[in-house]
């Protein structure tokens, strides 16, 4: 007999609807007394950050997919508010009941909801200020800022009715009519607090704007009230709260911000202290700011605003149907196949994809397919939450390819802390933070996917290059063996020649063959155009990329070399997958990575190159080292 479908309250609305923010921790505080989930989708356009397009590509980031997905897991129930333009056609198809959809104004909207859930209107409402607000520093100098995405807590924590500063009149009486009686303030102008006044309600300022206000100081204001309620803190942008809000409030997350990202950094990792948490959830302003947090011993689970969409751990109800499957490590080369290929002078070719954080799940259709159409083996380097939040995409690796899978293709690594992002330099994160990162990825892996299926390597993000500066720290070795992987591959020494760089008992480590541009070079080569001057001259030079942009002509380039030497050797090639693999940069690059890729099958201009997972290149290593060969 089959399981009750736990329901889900979906809120459809638009971008550009102001009173987004207030909806949505109204109605997860309702949805969470009621025992019920709650989500979002907000239809939007292509949304610009880091001076690219990044998001808000309903086809390349697979909406639909994931929209079917949950309907088909939970009993969807779903209202409406603003003008969503996806899946409304869909929910009615589906026979999927549509708890509210607003005709007349949010105090309409909010009876429909109530009344649904047999929950009486809230006595309180909680007026937050939406919109650019205007600040100016002591030097004069001015800019916007957009709050009211970080004030859920008080609605949520408060079980109030969210409200915006654009409300009118006529929507204030109405509230009146279903009972509210007290509206406090959120930010909001002394027009906003007057227009209640005057219409009788009890009103009380809950924050206001202060002199030298920023988003640190505002954020942190509202951490402080509601810390004492919360299980953690997060960390993003107006934009990225805007689309997280439902999983920072089902997890029990305030968010904190600045603009000033180091004192960010400080900041965020004091109030994460106040609370015992080790991994914090958020979109950095500058990689550099992932370092910064290190030092605190903090890691980062990357998000970004709409990839994935709902994400919903489903817990004790993940499948596991590993258990008859073969692993990765089953189908590999013999020690024999190995050796006959180091004494013909063999070169082995690793394609290593950097696919540390949850977002970057969303290349596996480009990535996968990939492997599948060249039948190259290549390694990708995840964290835990691939397999919680991504495992239904994952699993591909263990379909053969003769049922349109990626077996025996892909080998999964362990990458960085297992948990989310960290330098694991020595000096950044410390030796025991990281392995007690690791051990739980290890241990959580296994309670999903089963024992056998705990990755055997591991793949770090900075742990010889902080701020992405070569060879400027060292690496914590010891830590990644104590932690009980077979190998790893280093960013030290990279662009150099095959070398073994640390090696104890079964454990060995060895270097990749990337050529590292500098940032500069890199990110003109990635958008497709030169910086102004003054931006360009801003970028440090030291600061080398440890990944690849033009892996067939650093496959080539090694191969000349390796065999001008005469020597058998490896060449590891790692990526950094979402610009590969997320719309829109797969674009112009996926092509490049299928020419490396078939330049590998082809055996490259020489005949000497071949296939190999990143395990296969660690063993071949070793072969090659026993062998005097190295």
């Amino acid at each position: 007999m089959s399981k009750a479908k736990k329901k889900m309250l979906l809120f459809l609305t638009d971008a550009k609807c102001s009173e987004k923010t207030p909806i949505m921790a109204t109605l997860a505080w309702l949805a969470k007394r009621k025992g019920i989930i709650f989500d979002s989708y907000i239809s939007s356009g292509i949304i610009r950050a880091f001076g690219l397009d990044i998001d808000g590509f309903f086809f390349g980031d697979m909406h639909a997919e994931q929209f079917y997905y949950i309907c088909n897991v939970y009993d969807v129930q779903y209202c409406v508010y603003g003008k969503p333009r996806r899946f409304l056609e869909d929910l009615k198809v589906f026979n999927k009941e549509c708890v509210a959809s607003a005709q007349r104004g949010l105090p309409e909207f909010y009876s429909s909801v109530f009344n649904w859930y047999d929950v009486e209107i809230p006595k309180e409402a909680i007026m937050v200020r939406t919109g650019a607000i205007n600040l100016e520093g002591p030097d004069r100098k001015k800019w916007q800022i957009f709050i009211d995405s970080y004030c859920y807590p008080d609605i949520y924590y408060k079980e109030a009715l969210g409200i915006d500063s654009n409300i009118t009149n006529r929507e204030l009486k109405k509230l009146k009519e279903m009972g509210v009686e007290a509206i406090s303030t959120l930010y909001c102008e002394d027009s906003s607090i007057e227009k209640l006044k005057n219409l009788d309600f009890k009103v009380r300022s809950i924050d206001s704007l202060r002199e030298g206000d920023s988003y640190g100081s505002i954020t942190s204001r509202i951490a402080d009230r509601w810390l004492n309620k919360a299980k953690g803190v997060a960390t993003g942008d107006p934009n990225l709260v805007t689309f997280w809000l439902p999983f920072f409030c089902r997890n029990d997350l305030i968010c904190l911000y600045d603009s000033d990202w180091k004192n960010l950094a400080s900041v965020l990792s004091s109030y994460a202290d106040k609370k015992d948490q080790t991994v914090i959830w958020g979109l950095q302003p500058s990689d550099n700011f992932i370092t910064e947090l290190s030092k605190f011993n903090k890691v980062m689970q990357i998000i970004t605003y709409e990839r994935p969409l709902f994400v919903i751990q489903l817990n004790n109800e993940c499948v596991n149907n590993c258990s008859k499957s073969p692993t990765y490590w089953d189908t590999e080369f013999s020690d024999e196949e190995l050796l006959e290929k180091a004494e013909n002078g063999q070169i082995a070719c690793c394609l290593l994809v950097f696919s540390e954080n949850l977002c970057h799940s969303l290349v596996i259709p480009r990535i996968f397919e990939l492997v599948k159409t060249t039948g190259i083996k290549i390694g990708i380097g995840t964290n835990v939450s691939w397999y919680e939040y991504a495992s239904r995409w994952m699993k591909d690796i263990l379909v053969p390819l003769d049922s349109g899978g990626c077996f025996p293709l892909i080998e999964p690594l362990l990458s960085s802390t297992g948990l989310g992002a960290a330098t694991e330099a020595r000096g950044y994160i410390s030796a025991e933070t990281l392995l007690a990162c690791l051990k739980k990825a290890q241990k959580r892996i296994a309670q999903l996917w089963g024992e056998r299926f705990v990755p055997i390597g591991y793949y770090p993000w900075q742990d010889a290059n902080p701020y992405y500066r070569p060879d400027s720290a060292d690496p914590q070795f010891d830590v990644i063996e104590k932690a009980g992987f077979k190998y790893s591959i280093t960013c030290k020494n990279m662009n150099e020649p095959p070398r073994i760089i640390y090696q104890h008992d079964d454990f060995i480590v060895i270097n990749q063959q990337n050529s590292m541009l500098d940032l500069l070079t890199y990110t003109e080569m990635l958008i497709g155009r030169k910086l102004d001057k003054e931006t360009a001259a801003s970028i440090d030079p030291t600061v080398k990329v440890p990944w690849s942009y033009t892996p067939l002509s650093d496959l080539k380039r090694w191969e000349k070399r390796l065999v001008n030497e005469d020597r058998p050797g490896w060449v590891i090639i790692s990526i950094d997958s979402p610009f590969w693999g997320w719309s829109p940069f797969y674009f112009d690059r996926i092509g490049a990575l299928k020419s490396a890729m078939n330049y590998i099958r082809s055996k490259g201009e020489t005949g000497k190159l071949f296939s190999a997972t990143p395990h296969e290149t660690a063993r071949y290593a070793k072969i090659l080292e026993s062998n005097g060969l190295l």
